[in-house]
């Protein structure tokens, strides 16, 4: 019978008990995404503590010329949506849809259930459709614009006349608002099955500024879309009465926006964000007239017609 040698024996039996360890490392290194840091941000504007996770993608390999700045897309709840859209606009760059993007995704250093009460209330105009705090979401737009963007600015490539919002649900909900309230700021928008409130369908209606330009504005996008109505959710759903209140709102604002609203049936409210982020961001990027007739409306919402 063949036997090992003590050594062997002992390098062997440590190996093993290693490897579970040396496996955790390996998992570890790939969950890691390149080119991307980490910071955290105390905001005058709410009082919250917030952590921003910045990435800058390498750039292209047979790119030509060093590349300046980049348009910049800042994520809402960022725990969820941050490592999707990574390797959504990833790609999206490769194939050519649309261009490299910086990424600035936006979440909070806290448990689960505590970023579920924070986000309600920075995100919501007004009310909210669970109980607890809402209506921070005139806070957070001044912690977005006023405290955040300069500090990203000021440290990473991002091109100040390309930013980008981009949010789901609830952030779906502040990113219409961001929209209306700050038309010269954001001039690409993408609201994912946006939860739609009284407050503000009343705000978009009567309240909301009318944009005033002392010089003609880069055409502005934004993209509103959701899944399949449901009884679950269903404030979070395409209606015509919303459609409707977006391009009220549009012709009285005179802000310069090309609208694209969809809905896709075959997918309910959690799920369609993927789909929503696919298909959305690259028209927000495109400057192809075109671009807008080849995506747009997959159902019929009411007799509403697709936007020429």
């Amino acid at each position: 019978m063949k036997t090992f040698p003590t050594d062997g024996l002992r390098h062997f039996v440590s190996w093993l008990l290693l490897l579970p360890f040396l496996t955790a490392t390996a998992w570890a290194e790939l969950a890691v995404i390149p080119e991307t840091e980490v910071s955290t941000l105390v905001s005058n504007a709410t009082g919250e503590t917030y952590r921003i996770t910045v990435h800058v993608p390498a750039p292209m390999p047979d790119a030509a010329v060093p590349r300046a700045k980049l348009p910049t897309i800042y994520v809402l709840d960022g725990l969820w949506h941050f490592a999707r859209t990574q390797a959504l606009c990833s790609g999206l760059a490769f194939d050519r849809d649309m261009p490299p993007v910086m990424l600035v995704a936006i979440d909070y250093p806290v448990s689960v259930p505590e970023v579920l009460k924070k986000r309600q209330l920075d995100l919501t105009f007004g009310t909210a459709a669970e109980p607890g705090p809402a209506g921070g979401a005139p806070a957070f737009l001044r912690f977005l614009t006023d405290e955040l963007t300069p500090w990203v600015e000021a440290r990473y490539p991002s091109d100040p006349v390309a930013r980008a919002l981009a949010g789901h649900s609830y952030a779906g909900h502040f990113a219409l608002y961001a929209w209306a309230a700050r038309p010269e700021f954001y001039r690409r928008v993408l609201a994912a099955s946006p939860y739609w409130n009284p407050a503000l369908r009343a705000w978009l209606e009567t309240d909301a500024p009318v944009a005033r330009r002392d010089a003609p504005l880069p055409r502005a996008r934004l993209d509103v879309s959701s899944g399949a109505p449901g009884r679950e959710y269903a404030d979070c759903t395409l209606s015509p009465e919303l459609v409707e209140a977006v391009r009220a709102f549009e012709r009285r604002g005179g802000v310069g926006t090309e609208l694209r609203f969809a809905m896709y049936p075959d997918l309910k409210h959690a799920a369609v964000a993927h789909t929503i982020y696919a298909h959305g961001l690259p028209w927000l990027f495109s400057d192809q007239p075109g671009r807008v007739e080849r995506l747009t409306w997959q159902s019929g919402l009411g007799d509403a017609p697709a936007l020429k």
